[in-house]
């Protein structure tokens, strides 16, 4: 259905999809909102203020080819679909490009996660001085850009300058007369806001990755693989801990640090969100969040890292061993404290321990000396000081264990000091001493702690004390006398006897629970099989649109909204990805409006036959009731020259 809007500009480059059809009303002098909806789209669409537009299928149905508008073109280079899309799975922006396409009228077009994002888009459409001088040189006339409107950009990357804001406001932009750029932006330089240094460059460093981003074609990112690529990005500036974990707050702390308020402010953006937190913490975290464009740049910018060095590689810029291996060249040095060669390089080799790493990159080693002490800890090393720290303590050797023996026989160090020598913990120290029989208290201390008070050491690993039976009385007597209790009510009655079991028994407290009742005794929803479904739901449209299409009398146009309706069960937009099939039948049965009114006619047409009868073109245009709208069309003008031709042909 082309052809109906041969005054449709030629887009530039980069121009917006508002500008777009400002220009065309301002070319057709529209009296009214609803005549400009009815001339773009076949019909008045209320279109809603969203970020990206919708019903754009119909717009293209109307463009002539000669245009060379296509809807590929119109959504990725006129709106800013993606700008958002690097950031969003593949799944959800096809459903977006579903709905921007105009849908089945039954869903609004949002962005998700818009309502948790803290960065506001412009309440002004913006532009750039100097970008309008070019524009009108070049194309006789300004316009809007499409990089000027994005929320968080304030400069121009191209002259460096600041964004100013225009009379025309983005509030309920589409429920007035849309106002071209040529009318809005005066020919005069306004007077330039001075910015600092450092802030220019930031904001130039934003708006270059956000005109990157605008670039790409078909560039989206799966969850896992963004923050996979932040967490390499994050090991190399050395906020990744030995065991994968992140310094949430080291970063937290340098993003604040590095941005400054005053920038922030310009960009309309906040980074707190919670204590020792900010929002771009999310990014990294396992959560599910969705978190707007400009966060990922901010945390970009930090990082050092492009956009395009960023989507460069699916994998990011992962650590690569140097040739000294993960844990640098030996010898290494030994870490027993009470050794003669303590943090000495006295160690030639270390041995391998497959299969228990932490983190994609981290590698554990085992550290032996010749006194017997006995290492363990994760790699690789990110400074030298690396190189004296230790993970687990295997054995601590005969050395060791002498120190012990002669520390807490000794009245003149207390166990504070004599922790601090062993470089263990208080309670480590007391656990040796009871395997290797030493008196408690030790000599000179005020402790009032026996030997039944310390746990038992057993081939290297911490065992239950007499205390065991203690707990397990108690939890099992709390059980019996309240067997309807669940483990929060018990961990309540008996806390004590909880800590310890949990501590020190977990296998077995876990065992002597409660099973976890059901939540507030609702079943728990059966799993689908959607496959089955989708199989279903696409016989059931099929059924449908043959249905409607065999109704006697006047035609009615299939939609799909119409045929989502013959279904048992109201479909979502995301749920209708899960099932290709329906998806796909609901395209191929639904009825543009070139296949609606041609098959109005050839209803007609037949109508006619029977009848015998050869009519004149206005009583066909009026029995299938063309409108005065529709009848313009070339698709509807060739139908009936057709059904006109085959009457005549068949009364002869």
């Amino acid at each position: 259905m082309s052809g109906q809007l041969s005054n449709f500009p030629l887009p530039f480059p980069d121009e917006s999809f508002y500008s777009l059809a400002a220009r065309f009303s301002e070319r057709m002098r529209f009296s009214a909102v609803a005549q400009m909806h009815q001339a773009l789209f076949g019909r008045p669409y209320k279109l809603e203020d969203s970020v990206l537009p919708t019903h754009l299928e119909s717009l293209i149905e109307r463009v002539p080819p000669e245009n060379g508008l296509t809807l590929g073109t119109l959504i990725e280079r006129h709106t800013p679909l993606s700008f958002y899309a690097a950031f969003l799975p593949p799944d959800m922006i096809q459903l977006m490009r579903f709905l921007m396409r105009g849908g089945d009228g039954s869903a609004r077009l949002t962005v998700p996660g818009c309502r948790n994002w803290s960065v506001p888009s412009p309440m002004m459409l913006r532009y750039c001085p100097f970008c309008a001088r070019d524009d009108r040189t070049h194309f006789s006339e300004c316009y809007w850009h499409r990089l000027h409107q994005l929320p968080g950009i304030t400069l121009c990357a191209r002259h460096e300058i600041p964004l100013q804001d225009s009379v025309v406001s983005t509030q309920k932009a589409w429920e007035h007369t849309l106002i071209p750029a040529e009318r809005a932006i005066a020919r005069t330089i306004p007077p330039l806001q001075p910015l600092s240094a450092e802030d220019r460059g930031r904001m130039k460093r934003l708006a270059q990755d956000a005109g990157w981003l605008l670039n790409q074609r078909g560039l989206t990112s799966e969850s896992t693989t963004l923050r996979d690529r932040y967490r390499a990005l994050l090991d190399s500036k050395g906020f990744i801990n030995c065991d994968g974990r992140v310094r949430a707050v080291e970063m937290s702390e340098a993003l604040v640090a590095h941005y400054s308020s005053e920038f922030l402010a310009r960009l309309g953006c906040s980074l707190e969100r919670g204590r020792n937190r900010t929002r771009l913490n999310y990014l990294v975290d396992r959560s599910e969040r969705r978190c707007h464009p400009i966060h990922h740049l901010l945390l970009l910018g930090f990082l050092g890292c492009t956009t395009s060095t960023f989507f460069s590689t699916s994998q990011g810029q992962s650590f690569q061993d140097t040739p000294e291996g993960p844990f640098g060249i030996g010898p290494w040095p030994c870490l027993n404290p009470v050794c003669e060669r303590f943090r000495e390089p006295c160690i030639i080799d270390c041995d391998d321990l497959p299969g228990i790493y932490r983190g994609r990159d981290a590698v554990m080693k085992r550290f032996a000396c010749a006194c017997g002490f006995i290492y363990k800890r994760y790699g690789p090393d990110r400074s030298p000081e690396d190189r004296f720290r230790r993970g687990w303590v295997e054995a601590y050797g005969p050395i060791w264990e002498a120190g012990v023996r002669a520390f807490w026989l000794d009245p003149a160090v207390n166990q504070v000091e004599m922790a601090r020598r062993l470089g263990v913990h208080i309670a480590t120290v007391q656990v040796h001493a009871r395997r290797l029989g030493l008196p408690f208290p030790c000599p000179g201390s005020y402790s009032k702690k026996s030997v039944d008070d310390v746990p038992v050491l057993t081939h290297g690993r911490k065992t239950v004390s007499p205390k065991q039976h203690e707990y397990r009385s108690a939890w099992e007597d709390i059980r019996e006398r309240y067997p309807d209790w669940g483990t929060t009510a018990i961990r309540r009655a008996a806390p004590r006897a909880y800590g310890w079991l949990y501590r020190f028994d977990r296998d077995w407290l876990r065992s002597h629970s409660p099973e976890r009742a059901s939540s507030k005794g609702i079943p728990t929803t059966p799993w689908i099989d959607w496959d089955e479904r989708d199989r279903e739901s696409a016989e059931t449209v099929c059924r449908e649109a043959a249905r409607r299409r065999a109704l006697p009398g006047l035609p009615e146009r299939i939609t799909k909204k119409a045929l989502k309706g013959a279904l048992e069960r109201r479909l979502s937009p995301s749920q209708l990805l899960r099932m290709p099939m329906t998806f796909k039948s609901l395209d191929d049965e639904s009825e543009i409006h070139a296949a609606f009114w041609s098959r109005r006619i050839w209803w007609a047409c037949e109508q006619y036959q029977r009848e015998a009868v050869s009519p004149t073109r206005e009583e066909l245009e009026r029995r299938a009731r063309v409108n005065q709208h529709v009848a313009p069309l070339p698709e509807v003008q060739q139908a009936i020259a057709s059904a006109i031709a085959t009457l005549r042909a068949y009364a002869a």
